[in-house]
């Protein structure tokens, strides 16, 4: 692969573009559905660890290094990350593609 040149300032604003959304989307885990769920908590967690090492590799630790420190550094309730955890478990049996 060539190297490539990349504008750090504008890789952080898409990370924080990006990391908004992910609040976005556990927000919508959390009052999803547990019969019939239309949100990946699978999926939440993937970018969780794709952010992070992301920001890592350029530098710029994100002050969390799993996904429950993501919950905490977002000021989420223990109990959110207990309810995404346990969303998260049951739809992992059945999920298809890499899981963190």
């Amino acid at each position: 692969m060539e190297n490539l040149s990349i504008n750090k300032d504008i890789l952080i604003k898409i990370l924080r573009a990006f990391d908004f959304e992910i609040d976005v989307l556990i927000c919508n885990i959390l009052n999803d559905s547990e019969t019939d769920p239309h949100y990946s908590a699978v999926t939440a967690k993937n970018y969780i660890m794709w952010y992070i090492e992301i920001m890592n590799n350029i530098n710029e630790p994100p002050g969390f290094s799993d996904c429950r420190g993501y919950f905490e550094k977002h000021c989420l309730p223990d109990e959110d990350y207990k309810v995404f955890e346990k969303k998260r478990i049951k739809e992992s049996k059945y999920y298809i593609g890499e899981q963190y």
